[in-house]
């Protein structure tokens, strides 16, 4: 009886040993190692470890937070380009309509009133806002056409670069 209990210790049983940590014992059962002593070892990661990750993924946060606010910008100036569009189409239809243009006193508010005989009119007032919820603005004459609408881009001021940039009904017909 005990010398069947012995081989089946011997082939449950691996010594061993590893360096800094003195003898180890590697059970073919369970496959985890154990200290001769009789303690477990226990896994984790150091303080170490863990600050690197955590500087890793901080580095990749930010830059992905960089380029999609950078993306954000150029889309809100596509979405004024196209919003001009509309409104550009908007006054076509009114001077077809009406058999002027509007004038810069009516401005683009004329073109959210009801003409005679329909129900509502050629824009809402909500299209008038560009994305950065600032009015567009409308000249008569434009600079090179029969009128001009136009944003400021998100600072509201004239000029700028990226997202604060004008956005005309100027450049819709001009390449990019």
């Amino acid at each position: 009886m005990m010398d069947s209990l012995n081989k089946q210790l011997a082939s449950d049983v691996i010594l061993g040993s590893q360096e800094g940590n003195g003898p180890v014992m590697w059970t073919a059962r369970k496959r985890r190692k154990v200290s001769v002593s009789g303690g477990m070892r226990r896994g984790g990661f150091t303080l170490v470890e863990l600050l690197a990750v955590v500087v890793i993924l901080s580095l990749l946060i930010t830059t992905v937070l960089f380029t999609m606010r950078s993306t954000v910008g150029e889309a809100k100036s596509k979405i004024a380009q196209t919003r001009i569009g509309v409104i550009c189409n908007a006054i076509e239809m009114f001077a077809i309509s009406n058999g002027h243009l509007p004038t810069a006193e009516e401005g683009l508010d004329i073109l959210t009133q009801a003409p005679m005989g329909q129900s509502q009119g050629y824009l809402k007032q909500a299209q008038l806002l560009d994305p950065w919820d600032n009015r567009f603005l409308y000249q008569i004459p434009g600079q090179l056409s029969e009128y001009e609408v136009y944003s400021y881009g998100a600072d509201a001021q004239p000029g700028g670069e990226g997202e604060n940039s004008d956005v005309s009904s100027e450049d819709l017909n001009q390449p990019q």
